[in-house]
């Protein structure tokens, strides 16, 4: 399965990763803008049923 993101799409799906992570984000280049979901330093989570859930449902 190949994904193709627009660089909205790219964002989101970067940002997601700052909103579950809590404490670390790694990356290899380009470092990431901070999100303030992650600068709280707290676990979060998105509600049930985003974009991520829905691009999850469609992996074979």
């Amino acid at each position: 399965m190949t994904l193709v993101l627009d660089a909205g799409e790219a964002k989101f799906f970067n940002d997601t990763v700052q909103v579950y992570s809590k404490e670390a984000v790694f990356y290899v280049n380009e470092r990431p803008e901070i999100i303030n979901a992650f600068e709280a330093r707290e676990h979060r989570q998105y509600d049930y049923n985003n974009s991520i859930d829905r691009l999850i449902a469609m992996i074979p």
